[in-house]
């Protein structure tokens, strides 16, 4: 398997891949009692799964 990065470069100087710049667009909104249980139901179960795979 060969490893590349954004700043990988060919044989002539030229970079391999050209990623666009992010697109980052934060949305504010208010959510109803069931929305907020269901989302901290879902980031807790979430960020157990992910420390166990820190681990």
């Amino acid at each position: 398997m060969l490893g590349r990065t954004k700043f990988s470069i060919d044989h002539e100087g030229q970079p391999i891949l050209v990623v666009p710049p992010a697109d980052i667009e934060v949305i504010y909104c208010e959510l109803t009692e069931a929305e907020k249980d269901f989302y901290e139901a879902l980031f807790k179960r979430s960020k157990v799964k992910f420390d166990q795979y820190v681990e």
